[in-house]
Formats: C-alpha cells, structure tokens, sequence
C-alpha cells in the first residue's frame, strides 16, 4: 500500500527506543506551545521548553544506539531535540534572512501525535458536536443554493464520527462497570459509584437535558430535514411523470417550450422553504431543467420575471450561476413584470432588463406597459440598441474586487459626510449650471450644481454645489474641484468638498488623498463609451484600495427624445445601484428641462429600491383577459392615491395575473369578472365581486382602515 505522506525509516524508531516515553511527552510538550505559536517554533524555543519539561521531574534517560559521544555532552533538553531532529519526528528549517533555525512539525508527524493526545487523555465526548454538525450541514445543503453533494459527504463523515463517539462511550462504560467489580468492599464500590458515575456522567448529561444546550433537540429536526429530501425526490418523479409525456409530444413535433418562474406563482412546497425568494424561483425552474437535460430536451427558452427589480435581477444572476454550474445553457427571456405606464414603467424595465443585458445576460426581452400593446416594441427595441452602442468599446483594465458577488449585493460601505454616504438614502443632486431654477415640488433636489453662476435669485432651500475657484464660503455653499485640482483640496476648510472624478483619475496619489480627507465626496463621472463598465472598474478599484469615501454617480447626455433619456439614465445608473454602488446621483441633460432629469433620477432610485420618494403601482399590461379598462382605471387610482409615498398598489386586469404578479404590493385591484373588482391587503383578498363603480372608493376606505392614509 502506497502511504499518503513520504514517511522516512527512522520515523518508527521512536516506538523500539527505550526512551520513547520521553520522546511522546516531549512532543506533546512541544506541540502545546507549536499550536499557540502559528505553527512555528525557534530551536531556542523548543530547548527552553524541553528544559521546563526536564526541569519538573527526573528523567531516566538512556543512550540510543545512533547517538555519539558529542550527543552524550550535549544537555538532556538538547539531546531529546537533537534525536527527533534526526528520527525526522521533527523538522529544522533555516532562516538565512534573519539567522536563525527554526522547527516545524512535519505532516506525517502531527498526526501521529494527534493520536497521542487523545491516547494520554480521557476521552470527550463530542456526541453534541457531531449532531449539531450533522444538523447544520443537511440544513445548508437543503437552503443554500451554493452548496453541492460534497456536503452530504461531509454530513456522512461527522455521522461516522458520531456512531464511533457512542461506542467509545460503551466501551469507557465497560471499563467504568469492570472497575466497579474490582473493589473488594461494598464501601468502596458505592464512593466509587457515586463519584464517578453520578458526579462526571449524571449531573453533566442531566444539565445539557434541562438547558438550550440540549443537542438531542436537533435530533427531531435532522429527521424531518432528511423526510424532506426524501419528499422532494418523490415530488419531483411526479413532476417527472407529467411532464415527460409532454416533452415527448414536443420531440415529435419538433417544438420548443418556455419554462417559466414568476416571482408571486411559487408552488407551496417551494414557498414553505425558500419563501418567494430568488433561491426559490431558482430551485422551481432547475426541478424542471434537470428533467430537460436528462430527457436530452434542449429547445427550452427560460422565462424568469418579478415586478420587483432587484428580485428579478437577483434571480437570473443566481438561475446563470446556477446552470453554469451544472453546464447549463438554455436562452434567457428578459423582463420586468407589471412595470406599469408612462415614466414609471420605462425606467423600471430599463433597470431590471437593462442590468441584465450590461451583465451580458439575455435572449430575448419584452418590456410589459399598462399602454397600448403597440408601445412596448419602440421601447425594447431603443433599449437594446443603446445597450449594443457600446459594442467593440476601448478595452478598460480592471479588475474585480475579491470577495465580491454580483448575486448576494449589498451596498458598499461608505463613511458619512454631512449626510451623504453610509446607510442614508441616495441623493440627488441637480445639474443647472445653464441658469435653468424652474423646480418639480414632487421632485425636489438635495443639491444643486451652479457651476460659475452666482445668482442672486436662487431658492435658499436648496445646498450648492459651486465650482472650487468661484466658491465662497456660506453655509449652503460647498465647492466642487476637478481632478487636476485635488491637491487644492486641503486648502479649503469647510465640512464638505465635491471632487470630479473619473476611472483613470484614480491613481494612487488620489486614492491617498481620498482616504486623507473625511471632507470629500467624489462625483464619479466617465467619459468612455462603456460607461457602466468604466464607472464599475472605479468602484472595484475602490473597494480594493480599502478607500470609503462616498461616491455619487455622475453622467451626460444630449437627449432632446425624454423616453430615450429615461431608458439611457436608468439602465446606467440602474446597474451601479443594483449592484450596492452609489451614495447619489447626478444627471446632466443637455437636450431637456432639468426637472425632466430630477424626475428620472427619483424615478430610478425608486426602482432599484434605493430611495422611496412615491406610490409604486405594479400593473399589468393590458390584454384579452384584462375585465375592465385597464388604462383609464389606472388613471382614476393614481388621481386618488399619488400622495401615498412609499406605497405600492398592484392593478391587475384579472384573476390570472393577481394576485400572484402582484406578490410584493401592499394593496390590489383585480379585476374578477365583468364589472367586478376584488380587492387585497397583500396576498389576501379582503373584498370580492365589488362593483367596479364603487371599486377605486372602496380602496380608499380599505387603505384607510389600514391606517396606510395620509392627507
């Protein structure tokens, strides 16, 4: 049998030396101090700790065979060493640089004396170590998409582990009931009873039983777990059962079929694990794709969607992962679901479909409006040709910042500066450096830029943004540099400085003056025809320089089409946010009014559910199953409810659609037969077959009731 590690001969002389009781206590001497001492020791150190050892109690030491008489005059400690130095029980290593020998523990060595320890030692009982091991490991195989069989390898090792726990426990019984019947006295036999087992054995289990401690607890959980598994196996051979059949039927008749995941139309089996998670969407479509492959079915189109746009993108980042892991393929349909009319629904579908595509993901789309059916083409097909202008782009050097994942995305951390940053809400700072103060009241900025102008006229309720060198100090001013201006910076004492910056400004020299001054936050701009590939190189060259300073995300465009504003600003700006980047944004439009681009930017925050700024409506788009007429009712609900910020109302044409398409609203208007609305609180219908006269009142007064009214 060939061996694991290269094990030298002389290894095993320590069991026929006559000094290897010495030798095992040595190295157990010696690996106690190894282990608190990252594994590394000095030769001083290892002699110093054999003559503590030595110095405790006398040693018969007697002379081995391979020793000369040089070993002999050497002193005990040096001796012991020496000899597991040569035995290559241990190892020297030279350190040349600093002139000193060390000692390690070869591989082959430490396990040996691993089993020593446990030798010299009572026993542990570790039977709670290995259940509790046992449990966490079959539940992170069941709920954590990441994990694969390995897992229940790892499962099956700690149950080996603990069956041979439970028999060392029998035999230290064993040994405990022989001792017992050596005593001579009865005397004796109770005190030995009573102090060994009642007190080491009785009182320890009996207080794991009576606390949270108790591992037994798990034992319940970890059956139910496997009872489960064995559940889904059958669930899914039924699903087998009926859906190959079908396959079948397509094979013959050479058709392709859409798989498709909605994130409100879960099963319950899917939902009581995962809720109406992207985990879940994406465990109910791979139940089905695996059957595909394992049927050699390959015309399959997958369709994931959800109103909510970091679900939806979330979902079909983890289905990619997913497939990629288990060498899946199949095309990809692309869109937000029940994205709604007008300015809304454009950005909407612009973030979600937009990131996807940036992320290079995606087949086909559709984006779905609660407009004339003829509206949602020009739309989706401006969309895609924007994404496709950046094609053949300049290359950008970058690199992605370890650790970080594009599926689990959480906001990047940021220090504070006078509000911007940390975990406050975006901000939005409007661009009117053109002189250009008319205002939205619904659409507000936190900031304005002014640039040279220094008007007198400007509302005083509004923080400027004025250009370093035209800058004075007032308390609602700050000044705002470029990057050849950044040395400048320290000059000026005021508690928040704006810098313009772009990914090639990002030296080193910058990156230590950003880290310098708690004072500053960058306008994070780009210049380059991939914008979102530019603008994300800076912020993973952030995060690796360790640099926290807020950043605002910052563009230009030229648009005098506003819906081509709309789908351009939210698809840039909608990836950054969806991936946890950005304290603000800054949009500049040449060819509108600004307060059409302050809309865009309350409109993305919105979507990316970054900032809630108000009402959301989920709505579907209209068509031959929608039971009133959605497009004017939308209108009527809006009229009543706009003023509701941060609440989010699905309308729904009919009873297929809700309440499933309109998982994540508050509150729901669907359609359940001609001239009948039902109307939900969440999931739940509260009112049915209400006329559809009385139906957008009678939602009013249900909003109210549920103290979700304000005037």
């Amino acid at each position: 049998m060939k061996l694991i590690y290269d094990i030298p001969a002389s290894f095993w002389g320590l069991f026929r030396s006559v000094n290897r009781d010495i030798y095992i206590e040595a190295l157990l001497t010696i690996n106690d101090e190894y282990q608190y001492n990252n594994y590394f020791l000095s030769r001083e150190a290892c002699v110093q700790i054999l003559s503590d050892m030595c110095s405790s109690r006398r040693y018969a030491f007697m002379r081995e065979d391979n020793e000369t008489e040089e070993d002999e005059e050497t002193t005990l400690p040096g001796r012991i060493l020496n000899w597991l130095v040569r035995t290559k029980w241990l190892r020297k290593i030279e350190d040349y640089e600093a002139m000193t020998t060390n000692i390690v523990i070869p591989d082959y060595a430490a396990v040996m004396i691993e089993a020593f320890e446990k030798l010299a030692d009572e026993p542990l009982d570790d039977t709670d170590l290995y259940i509790q091991n046992v449990y966490a490991t079959l539940f992170s195989f069941k709920n954590d998409h990441r994990m694969n069989l390995t897992m229940l390898k790892t499962a099956l090792v700690n149950t080996k582990k603990l069956n041979k726990a439970l028999q060392d426990m029998l035999h230290n019984m064993d040994k405990f009931f022989a001792r017992l019947l050596e005593q001579q006295f009865y005397g004796d036999l109770l005190k030995e009873h009573l102090d060994g087992y009642v007190e080491e054995i009785v009182r320890k289990k009996y207080h794991i039983l009576k606390t949270s401690d108790n591992f037994y607890i798990y034992k319940t959980d970890i059956k139910e777990c496997l009872r489960q598994m064995r559940d889904d196996e059958e669930w899914i051979e039924k699903i087998r059962e009926r859906f190959v059949p079908f396959l079948n039927i397509c094979k013959a008749h050479g058709t392709a079929i859409r798989i498709g995941v909605n994130h409100g139309s879960l099963s319950d089996r899917i939902m009581s694990r995962y809720g109406d998670t992207p985990e879940g969407m994406v465990a109910s479509c791979m139940e089905f794709l695996r059957i595909c492959r394992e049927e050699n079915f390959p015309d399959v189109v997958i369709s994931i969607k959800a109103s909510n746009t970091v679900v939806m993108v979330r979902t079909v980042r983890l289905l990619v992962r997913t497939m990629e892991a288990e060498n899946m393929h199949y095309p990809l349909h692309l869109g937000v679901t029940e994205a709604g009319d007008g300015e809304d629904g454009r950005i909407k579908s612009a973030v979600g479909i937009g990131t996807l595509l940036c992320d290079g993901i995606g087949d086909t789309i559709r984006v779905s409006l609660s407009e004339d059916p003829e509206a949602e083409m020009p739309v989706a097909r401006k969309l895609v040709d924007y994404i496709r202008e950046r094609e053949n782009h300049r290359p950008i050097e970058a690199s992605m910042a370890p650790g970080f994942d594009t599926v689990a995305t959480c906001r990047r951390i940021s220090r504070v500066v006078e509000g911007i940053g940390g975990t406050f809400p975006p901000v939005v700072i409007s661009d009117r450096s053109n002189g250009d103060f008319e205002f939205d009241h619904l659409s507000l900025p936190d900031y304005i830029y002014i640039g040279k102008e220094d008007p007198d006229n400007l509302p005083d309720n509004f923080r400027l943004l004025v250009d370093a060198h035209f800058w004075k100090e007032r308390p609602n001013a700050f000044p705002c540099f470029i990057a050849s201006e950044a040395e400048e910076l320290k000059d000026y004492d005021c508690p928040l400085k704006f810098i313009r910056l772009t990914y090639m400004d990002l030296t080193d020299r910058m990156l230590e003056i950003l880290k310098a001054d708690k004072t500053v936050v960058v306008l994070l701009s780009t210049h380059h025809r991939n914008g979102v590939g530019s603008q994300r190189a800076a912020m993973h060259k952030l995060l690796m320089a360790g640099c926290d300073v807020p950043v605002v995300l910052h563009r230009d465009f030229r648009e005098t089409d506003v819906e081509l504003l709309q789908l351009k600003s939210a698809a840039d700006f909608g990836t950054l946010l969806l991936d946890g980047f950005g304290d603000g944004l800054m949009l500049h439009n040449e060819g509108c009014e600004a307060v059409v681009s302050d809309r865009c930017m309350f409109g993305i925050l919105q979507a990316t559910r970054t900032r809630i700024s108000k009402t959301e409506y989920i709505s579907c788009p209209s068509c031959g199953r929608t039971l009133y007429d959605l497009q004017t009712t939308i209108a009527r609900i809006k009229e009543a409810t706009s003023h509701l910020k941060g609440l989010k109302i699905g309308i729904m044409g009919c009873i297929v659609n809700g309440p499933g398409e309109m998982a994540d609203a508050d509150y729901g208007y669907v359609g359940a037969g001609r001239g009948q609305i039902s109307l939900y609180k969440g999931k739940e219908c509260v009112l049915k077959n209400i006329p559809e006269e009385d139906a957008v009142e009678r939602l009013v007064q249900l909003i109210k009731e549920n103290g979700d009214w304000v005037n």
